[in-house]
């Protein structure tokens, strides 16, 4: 079982720091070719369960073809869902700490990650 400071303690080992809060870090993800995409790791509590959420910011919502966004996201990736946070179309990706080993962190992270980069680039060109 890991525990949030578990998380935190492995995701400044393994990638750039760009700030923290109580129960959130904001992270750069190398993802390929040089490209880095921003995702905010927040420490979630459903019930009694903790989790991770990594979040990945894409673009402005307002003027987005919603619809648009969620088809592509069916046709590409395997990221668990799409939302809008602080007006951003944000791909979210979350895992339950019950049974979580943290070295299982890295692989989501870079995920939700890349398939945010390649959202914008299908939709932005």
């Amino acid at each position: 079982m890991a525990a949030w400071e578990d998380v935190v303690a492995y995701i400044k080992q393994t990638y750039r720091t760009i700030s923290e809060g109580v129960d959130e870090i904001q992270i750069d993800v190398d993802v390929k070719d040089g490209e880095t995409q921003i995702v905010i790791v927040t420490r979630e509590v459903v019930g009694e369960e903790e989790w991770a959420s990594a979040k990945a910011p894409c673009f402005l919502a307002k003027g987005v073809d919603l619809a648009q966004v969620l088809k592509q996201l069916e046709e590409t990736t395997a990221v668990g869902g799409a939302v809008i946070a602080s007006d951003y179309v944000t791909l979210r990706h979350t895992l339950p700490l019950r049974n979580l080993d943290v070295n299982e962190l890295g692989e989501p992270l870079e995920l939700v990650a890349s398939a945010a980069i390649e959202l914008v680039q299908q939709l932005t060109g």
